[in-house]
């Protein structure tokens, strides 16, 4: 399916036989701008002008070459994801895991809390487990992913497996060891506490040790 150029922000509801977009991306629900991986799609989207593609951009400003809606119920992305070719996200942790759901080992682009793009790094720590453990592609730079779009498009079974269980268990458990491995483990323990609630949310209740609630502020 083509993309048109033209942007819509509006909700993009599923229609039942309505051909899927091939790449779907997802910036999740943060309320600080990502204007970066928007800027890196719309570079990419130039080089594939037969590829269609739809943004979930929450706060941040539209794209030019995508379908744009600002959210949708998370139901509605999942199958949407189960449909695509390709599915980019945020570097959170409900993105990620999101993905992996559905089968889709997606590419994530970490929100940077220098760029004003998120209140610390714990995306970028939480992306760097999940690529170690084969569970995404890091995405680095807007050459980057139009290499990585189009290899996907062209090796698709490479970049999906079965579609990953929920394990809120296994989950908590690898996040806690990326804090203590974790160059300044101290910092990311003690980050906003927005960011720890939405990741104790995510992948589960064991998450919430004792010492978490005794050293977190």
């Amino acid at each position: 399916m083509k993309h048109t150029g033209q942007s819509s922000s509006q909700h993009v509801p599923l229609r039942k036989g309505a051909p899927a977009p091939d790449i779907v991306v997802s910036l999740g629900t943060d309320h600080h701008p990502f204007p970066r991986l928007v800027e890196w799609l719309d570079e990419a989207l130039e080089h594939l002008p037969e590829v269609s593609c739809l943004l979930q951009h929450g706060f941040t400003r539209p794209s030019e070459r995508a379908m744009n809606t600002h959210r949708m119920p998370r139901i509605e992305l999942l199958e949407l994801y189960h449909s695509a070719q390709v599915v980019i996200v945020q570097g959170g942790p409900g993105s990620i895991l999101d993905a992996r759901q559905t089968g889709h080992i997606p590419l994530a682009v970490p929100r940077l809390v220098h760029l004003g793009e998120v209140v610390d790094d714990h995306q970028v720590a939480f992306t760097r487990r999940m690529v170690e453990d084969g569970e995404a592609k890091l995405v680095q730079g807007p050459d980057d992913l139009l290499t990585a779009v189009t290899t996907i498009m062209s090796h698709p079974s490479e970049f999906r497996t079965e579609p990953r269980v929920p394990q809120p268990e296994l989950a908590s458990q690898a996040l806690w060891s990326t804090l203590d491995a974790h160059k300044d483990p101290w910092r990311l323990r003690t980050m906003g506490r927005r960011s720890l609630q939405t990741a104790v949310d995510v992948i589960g209740p064991r998450f919430r040790r004792a010492d978490y609630d005794q050293q977190a502020v």
